[in-house]
């Protein structure tokens, strides 16, 4: 009986982390990039005044930018105008 009931386990626990998957992989079917471009000041250590940036759109809309440091950074959108607006799959 208690071999069963540790197989029944173990089974449960491998169903639920497949669906944890399954969800995290939902997830991650669409990710919006962007280009936008910088309208603060200029800083040639992090952002560039009128340059035009690749980023992605992270939560509450802020942009997550590749700047002058080649580190991705979270940006408020407020600094950034939008310039093109795209969506590719990861599938």
């Amino acid at each position: 009986m208690r071999r069963r009931s540790n197989t029944i386990k173990g089974s449960l626990a491998l169903i639920l982390s497949s669906l944890i998957i399954m969800k995290q992989d939902e997830d991650a079917l669409l990710i919006s990039i962007v280009r936008v471009q910088y309208i603060g000041e200029d800083n040639p250590l992090s952002l560039r005044h009128g340059k035009v940036y690749e980023a992605r759109v992270l939560q509450k809309n802020w942009f997550g930018v590749v700047d002058e440091t080649k580190e991705e950074y979270a940006y408020p959108p407020e600094l950034f105008i939008l310039v093109e607006e795209n969506h590719i799959s990861t599938e």
